[in-house]
């Protein structure tokens, strides 16, 4: 099974509605900037953002850009479409970063081909419009 393209006159993909940790990502991904919090205490990446380390307690962080490198985790092809924007079959992959063994993030696939265990991937940014205007989403591709 192969990954599907996202046709433009389809229906537009949800847009993120931000709380108060997660706003400052939601911005730097719509500028196509892939930085996370990182903790000032302990050096730990933290995902998803939130006020205090789960490793530390420290509550200071600073946002530090990634490489955008990863290796592929897990996926999953999802047979039905459960929002509109998302025509199915349609691929979300989990990344193991780089820059953090133990911190993965999920995002849409970019890959022609379905995704394989360990293969090295990279972030890709894709841009959306609706109602409300621009906003921009987090995906994988391969490296």
């Amino acid at each position: 099974m192969t990954a599907v393209d996202h046709p433009a006159d389809q229906a537009p993909k949800p847009r993120p509605y931000p709380e108060r940790d997660s706003a400052p990502w939601w911005e730097r991904v719509n500028q196509h900037r892939f930085e996370l919090q990182r903790c000032d205490g302990c050096g730990a990446w933290r995902w998803p953002p939130r006020a205090m380390c789960g490793r530390c307690a420290s509550f200071q962080f600073t946002w530090t850009p990634l490489s955008g490198q990863a290796t592929v985790e897990s996926w999953v092809v999802n047979h039905h479409a459960f929002l509109p924007g998302f025509t199915s079959p349609y691929t979300v992959v989990l990344g193991r970063l780089e820059e953090q063994d133990d911190l993965c993030l999920p995002a849409t696939w970019q890959g022609d081909e379905e995704p394989a265990p360990g293969q090295p991937v990279e972030v890709a940014f894709e841009d959306h419009t609706d109602d409300e205007g621009p906003f921009t989403l987090l995906a994988w591709r391969p490296a």
